[in-house]
C-alpha cells in the first residue's frame, strides 16, 4: 500500500470508531438509561431527543435497539479498515470496504428521513452518526480510487466473502461485549414510567430549594372539570396549552407519564389557551381554517370536562396533529369522544355555546394574570415551572422528591417494585 492509502484506511478506521463510540452511547441512553443521565448534546427546548427516540417504535428492530446495530456495523467496518492498514495488497477488501460504506448510507437515509421528518424530537447523536458514515464512504471510495490508480489496474468490485464473515463475528462478540459491561455497571437497573430514572435521594433537598425559588403562581381551581388523576392529589399540575402546539403535546404525554409513575398522587387541570383570534381575545388575527381547528379542539375540551376519561379524550385529541392536515374538526373529534364513552351529540351541542366560550375565556383570564406569552405552560403547586416545556428530567425528579418529601423511602422502593413487575 501507498503511504496516501495508509493515511486513507487510518481516516477510515477514525471515523468507525467514532461510529462506534456514539452508538455505544445510544445503547445505553436506550437500554441502560441510568447509565447516563446527562442530555448533553442531545437536547433540544428541553427534551433529551436521543433518549425519547428510545421510548418509540422507531428505535427496535426484532426487539434490538437499532442502536446496537449500528454499533454492529462501526465495528464490522473498523476491523475491515484496520486489517486493510496491515495489508500489502488488500484486494477484495477494498471492494468489501466501499460495499459496506455504501450500505450504510443507504440505512442512514432511511433512518435520516424518520429521525427529521417523523420524530417529534430529533435524535442528534443520530445525526453526528449519519455524518460518520459519510466519512466512511468517503474514505472507502478515495482509497478503493488510490489503490487502484497506484497498481495500474481495473477498479473491481468483488467482496471478499470470508473476510465479512470473520470480521461480522468479530464485530458480533465485541456487541456482546458491550452489553455485558453495560449489564455489570447497571445490575438490577430498573426504568420507572417515563424512562427517567429515580432522583438519588441526595439530590431531593437542592432541586426542592431550587423549585420553591420559582415565580408563585395562585389561580382558583374551583370549578374546573377539565381535570385528571387523583381526586386528592397533593401534586397539582396545571397545563396552559394549545392543541395544535406540538411542544403542548409533549408536555401533556410527559404528565400522563407522571401519573403512571406516580398514581393517587397527582392531578391535573387542563387550561385551554388556543393561539389564535377565533376565540382567544389576547391573540390579534384569524387564521382560517387553523384558528377553527385549534378553537374546535378548544371547545370539545371544556365542553367533555367532568368526564370519567377526560384526561384520554384530551391527550387524543393532541394527537389528531399527526393526521396529514392536523384537522379538528367535529369530524375528526366525534370517534375520539365515542371511543372513550362520551355522549357526543351533548359535547357537540355545548361546542357551539356560548358557554364553551365562557369556558375558554375563563382559561385565558388565568393566563393573562399570570402573564402568560406562550403555549404550554406549567404550573406545579401554584409555582410556574417554565413557560414553554418543561425539561424532562428536571419535572420528573421534581416530583419524585416532592414524593419522597411526603411520603420518604417508602414511596420510591415502592416504585422500584411495580417498575420490576
Amino acid at each position: 500500500m501507498t503511504q496516501r492509502s495508509k493515511i486513507l484506511a487510518y481516516s477510515g478506521a477514525l471515523f468507525a470508531l467514532i461510529g462506534a463510540i456514539i452508538s455505544a452511547i445510544l445503547v445505553a441512553k436506550h437500554s441502560f438509561p441510568d447509565l447516563i443521565q446527562s442530555s448533553v448534546g442531545c437536547e433540544i427546548n428541553g427534551t433529551d431527543g436521543c433518549k425519547a427516540l428510545g421510548q418509540t417504535e422507531y428505535s427496535h428492530l426484532f426487539g434490538i435497539p437499532i442502536a446496537a446495530f449500528g454499533f454492529f456495523f462501526y465495528a464490522l467496518v473498523l476491523i475491515s479498515f484496520i486489517r486493510i492498514t496491515f495489508m500489502h495488497h488488500p484486494g477484495k477488501l477494498l471492494g468489501l470496504i466501499v460495499f459496506l460504506g455504501a450500505v450504510g448510507i443507504f440505512v442512514d437515509i432511511v433512518l435520516g428521513i424518520i429521525n427529521l421528518g417523523i420524530l417529534e424530537t430529533p435524535c442528534i447523536l443520530c445525526i453526528y452518526t449519519y455524518l460518520t458514515t459519510a466519512g466512511v464512504m468517503i474514505m472507502a471510495a478515495m482509497l478503493f480510487r488510490s489503490e487502484a490508480k497506484s497498481k495500474k489496474v481495473k477498479p473491481s468490485a468483488a467482496i471478499d466473502w470470508s473476510a465479512l464473515t470473520v470480521h461480522s463475528i468479530i464485530a458480533l462478540a465485541l456487541s456482546l461485549g458491550l452489553y455485558g459491561c453495560y449489564s455489570l455497571a447497571n445490575p438490577g437497573s430498573v426504568t420507572p414510567a417515563g424512562g427517567v430514572s429515580i432522583i438519588p435521594v441526595e439530590q431531593v433537598d437542592q432541586i426542592i430549594s431550587d423549585f420553591e425559588t420559582l415565580p408563585e403562581a395562585k389561580l382558583p381551581t374551583d370549578g374546573m372539570e377539565t381535570r385528571s388523576g387523583a381526586e386528592n392529589g397533593y401534586i397539582v399540575i396545571q397545563e396552559f396549552a394549545d392543541f395544535l402546539c406540538p411542544h403542548c403535546k409533549h408536555t401533556t404525554e410527559m404528565v400522563t407519564k407522571l401519573k403512571e409513575r406516580w398514581p393517587g398522587r397527582i392531578k391535573v387541570y387542563y387550561r385551554q389557551f388556543p393561539l389564535d383570534g377565533t376565540c382567544n381575545p389576547m391573540i390579534q388575527g384569524v387564521r382560517k381554517p387553523i384558528g377553527d381547528w385549534r378553537c374546535n379542539a378548544a371547545q370539545a375540551a371544556v365542553c367533555a370536562g367532568g368526564s370519567d376519561n377526560f384526561g384520554a379524550f384530551n391527550e387524543d385529541l393532541f394527537a389528531l396533529q399527526e393526521n396529514n392536515p392536523p384537522a379538528m374538526t367535529p369530524e375528526t373529534i366525534r370517534p375520539i369522544a365515542e371511543k372513550h364513552g362520551m355522549d357526543w351529540n351533548k359535547i357537540y351541542q355545548c361546542m357551539g355555546s356560548a358557554r364553551s366560550q365562557q369556558l375558554i375565556n375563563a382559561d385565558v383570564q388565568a393566563g393573562k394574570s399570570i402573564e402568560i406569552n406562550s403555549t404550554p405552560l406549567v404550573i406545579l403547586n401554584d409555582r410556574i415551572l417554565s413557560r414553554g416545556s418543561p425539561h424532562e428530567q428536571f419535572l420528573f425528579h421534581l416530583v419524585d422528591a416532592l414524593v419522597y418529601k411526603k411520603e420518604g423511602e417508602a414511596a420510591f422502593e415502592e416504585l422500584r417494585q411495580r417498575s420490576r413487575n
